[in-house]
């Protein structure tokens, strides 16, 4: 009797069992089936709205960019004299042809060498463009605030009620000194001092930068070197030719002497051109002179 009674108990138990694990199955297939529901009704809801830009107008100086599906376009000025005073400009066009009005709220720049500005002046006000209206944007950039070398800076169009840019206008192009020296660095060697040694020294200017400088004369570090007065040649390949005699004064002390040479531009904040000056003065009691370089 007691072996039947804990037969019958067993087979009680591996029921509870079976229909415990039933029921665990079908609460985590509703709980499944739920939580898909829940996360396709998000997905659903969060969904942005495609991006609104403008259509950037081509010309023959600008070039569309994205096939213009993110109003991007790149104008490319080309190669410029650092030296220049008057700002890099160009007027981009730029159209809506979204079927609702684009609130143009401000503009951003890449950096503080570029400036944006709507044409023609609004005085900070929110511009309202209607659909297959345009509107024109002016961006200048200062050559004398911009890196030497390749560059790239942009102006960022933004409307109201978008995080990301309706356009992206961006200016390109290389920024150079528009001056070269030859050589690029003087050697005078060994000298005894009071030798007074002397070597030539050429610069080289490109003929728009040479208006702006108006006496070509050069800076020096070290009061020890002396720069003669600029004597004017001709010109090589659209280049002005300037030439300079470079001396060591006799009054310079024993030992290395180092400095530097270089052409200021026109409110520049940096040298158009530097040349690197050196030798060494020996108080060997036999003063003499050095070759020129030719």
């Amino acid at each position: 009797m007691g072996t039947l009674n804990m037969c019958v108990m067993q087979i009680e138990r591996s029921h509870l069992k079976i229909m415990a694990i039933v029921l665990f199955t079908l609460a985590l297939a509703l709980s499944a089936s739920t939580g898909a529901a829940a996360l396709n009704q998000i997905d659903t809801s969060e969904q942005s709205p495609s991006q609104l830009h403008f259509t950037v107008v081509g010309s023959a100086e600008v070039n569309p960019m994205d096939g213009n599906q993110s109003g991007r376009a790149l104008y490319d000025f080309g190669r410029v004299n650092r030296g220049k005073t008057l700002p890099i400009q160009h007027i981009f066009v730029l159209r809506n042809d979204n079927k609702t009005s684009l609130t143009l709220t401000g503009l951003k720049t890449s950096c503080g060498c570029t400036h944006g500005e709507v044409l023609p002046a609004v005085g900070g006000k929110d511009v309202v463009i209607a659909p297959g209206e345009q509107v024109r944007v002016l961006v200048s950039t200062d050559p004398q605030r911009v890196r030497l070398g390749s560059t790239i800076n942009a102006v960022l169009v933004m409307v109201k009620e978008q995080a990301a840019p309706a356009a992206f206008l961006e200016m390109k192009g290389v920024m150079s000194t528009g001056v070269s020296f030859v050589p690029t660095t003087l050697d005078f060697g060994n000298f005894s001092r009071g030798a007074e040694p002397s070597l030539p020294l050429i610069a080289l200017v490109d003929g728009d930068l040479g208006a702006m400088l108006p006496n070509f004369h050069l800076r020096s570090t070290n009061s020890d070197i002396v720069v003669g007065e600029p004597v004017m040649g001709g010109a090589e390949s659209g280049r002005q030719k300037v030439s300079y005699l470079i001396k060591i004064s006799p009054h310079a002390g024993t030992g290395l002497l180092t400095g530097t040479l270089s052409m200021p531009g026109p409110n520049s904040f940096e040298p158009l051109a530097t040349v690197l000056i050196r030798g060494n003065v020996k108080d060997d009691g036999t003063p003499h002179k050095i070759d020129t370089v030719k």
